[in-house]
């Protein structure tokens, strides 16, 4: 009896471990930017994080592949250089046509008090 018990407790085990690692525990699945064909199914794809805080736009994007880094625009006024609105700007690059080609991927996210306010998106 104790060999079954053991035996018993051991499939229960295994059993919680296997369904604990099937779910899916990032609520939102990672971006393929190789499936995608155009500039507006990456700016949809994106779009769950208008309202976002920077770093969770930030971290989301890095998860996903691509390098990020805070920009400026800047603008001039009264003949000075004032720093303009912050853009959190993002960019990775895949291979196309079976590897001989290469696509990059740029993302531009408004900012407004840290939080993200649209999305820009393209590849040249």
């Amino acid at each position: 009896m104790r060999f079954t018990a053991t035996r018993f407790l051991t499939s229960v085990a295994c059993v919680a471990l296997a369904l604990g690692c099937k779910k899916n525990r990032d609520p939102f699945p990672p971006l393929d930017v190789a499936r995608l064909e155009s500039r507006a199914q990456l700016v949809d794809s994106l779009k769950y994080l208008v309202g976002r805080t920077e770093p969770a736009a930030w971290e989301t994007m890095n998860r996903n592949g691509f390098k990020c880094a805070e920009r400026h625009l800047n603008a001039v006024r009264d003949g000075k250089l004032v720093p303009g609105a912050p853009r959190l700007e993002c960019w990775n690059e895949h291979r196309i046509n079976f590897g001989l080609g290469r696509r990059v991927w740029s993302v531009s996210f408004v900012l407004d008090s840290s939080r993200v306010r649209d999305v820009y998106a393209g590849f040249p």
